[in-house]
């Protein structure tokens, strides 16, 4: 994971592993290796452990991954 410290400005922008996993539709675990296989960037809030619980990702890239998981499933889906 990437160890970047920052501060946690505008909290609507940023979305937790557990929220990510509800906006994605998969588990918790499933992002965690999103994050780890550079799929999605995760962050670390100024001052939290280096934990995976204290990760935080940018919602817009959860957002954007999303969109682009629909576009492929319903390529898959036009090709059947």
């Amino acid at each position: 994971m990437n160890n970047q410290a920052l501060p946690f400005p505008n909290p609507g922008d940023w979305v937790s592993i557990a929220g990510a996993a509800e906006m994605l539709g998969v588990s918790g675990r499933t992002v965690a290796r999103m994050v780890d296989d550079g799929r999605l960037r995760s962050f670390l809030p100024e001052g939290a452990f280096d934990r995976p619980a204290n990760r935080i990702l940018w919602r817009a890239d959860v957002d954007d991954l999303k969109c682009a998981l629909l576009v492929v499933s319903g390529a898959r889906q036009t090709r059947r």
